[in-house]
């Protein structure tokens, strides 16, 4: 087999696998995104902070 045609067989496989890559790494950004922003909604700077020093309860 030539090189050309290795080389012509490996362009024509990687292609498609480049395509499905970015198409997944997209779908995981996206859904990384969404919980990220969701989380972000739910915090309160007070009482996270609280919870980190161990007490209970709402802001020292």
């Amino acid at each position: 087999m030539s090189t050309n045609a290795l080389c012509d067989a490996f362009a024509s496989r990687l292609g498609p696998a480049r395509k499905t890559q970015t198409q997944t790494q997209m779908q995981m950004q996206t859904q990384s995104l969404l919980r990220f922003q969701q989380t972000a909604a739910t915090l309160a700077a007070g009482r996270d902070m609280a919870m980190l020093r161990g007490q209970q309860g709402g802001p020292a």
